[in-house]
């Protein structure tokens, strides 16, 4: 009869196999939606950060539209200022032109926020594995693994 250490012994590849598979099918599963998750994740934040400049943008444009309809001197000079040249000390009508693309009004301090870069995945080898060209090899040879873990002898054969 065999000892109890043995037959761990004996069983213990099978088991190992079997668990190995397992990490592999699930890490093979697992992390392509993970980095999709966390793409999502920071292009949602992106989007909400975008929103407020905008609606901060907004806001300061509805300000700027009533300051004009009330006929506010100060921000009437500074148009004039920006768009047309003209100082308040000197109104030259000489130099009114159209408004132009290169003479923006300035929205104090209302921009536009860069786009941060796209999300990259980290380069590990797991990574590599899940999202290359061995992408469909990586879950094969999992499930190699849990057949043979699987299917490994469990007890010791007889003797003949």
């Amino acid at each position: 009869m065999p000892s109890p250490a043995s037959r761990l012994a004996n069983a213990l590849p099978g088991w190992l196999m079997l668990a190995g598979g397992l990490a592999l099918v699930a890490g093979a599963m697992a992390v392509p939606p993970m980095h999709t998750a966390a793409a999502m994740q920071r292009q949602r934040a992106t989007l909400a950060a975008h929103l407020a400049t905008r609606q901060a943008q907004v806001d300061r444009l509805r300000q700027l539209a009533h300051a004009l309809d009330d006929g506010d001197p100060t921000l009437l000079a500074r148009v004039a200022h920006d768009r047309w040249g003209m100082t308040p000390d000197r109104p030259d009508t000489t130099t009114l032109a159209p408004p132009t693309p290169d003479r923006p009004l300035d929205l104090d301090g209302v921009a536009i926020a860069p786009m941060p870069p796209a999300y990259v995945p980290p380069d590990t080898a797991l990574t590599r594995l899940t999202h290359g060209p061995y992408r469909a090899a990586l879950p094969a040879l999992g499930l190699v693994f849990v057949v043979a873990g699987v299917t490994f002898p469990w007890r010791d054969r007889p003797a003949r």
